[in-house]
């Protein structure tokens, strides 16, 4: 919990910086590795769960292109899969 009277936001990335660290060493083997971390979510419609997983993906995925707070959505369904 913050203190009183502290912006939350705030709050929550001063906590995050516990976990550089960890995210440099992910990061750097990423890139030993030709590849970026990204974060992807996906639902299941038939169970309504959702996830949201760090993942790694080589650089010409489609996920790789994505920077700062873009979107990219990918369906597969009976009619379509890619």
């Amino acid at each position: 919990q913050p203190s009183a009277g502290a912006n939350l936001g705030d709050a929550f990335v001063e906590e995050l910086k516990a976990f550089d660290s960890e995210m440099d060493v992910l990061i750097t083997e990423a890139e030993a590795a030709g590849e970026v971390l990204r974060f992807v979510g996906a639902v299941d419609p038939t169970t309504g769960a959702a996830s949201v997983k760090l993942g790694r993906y080589a650089k010409d995925h489609p996920f790789a292109a994505t920077q700062f707070a873009d979107n990219i959505v990918a369906f597969d369904t009976t009619w379509y899969t890619p």
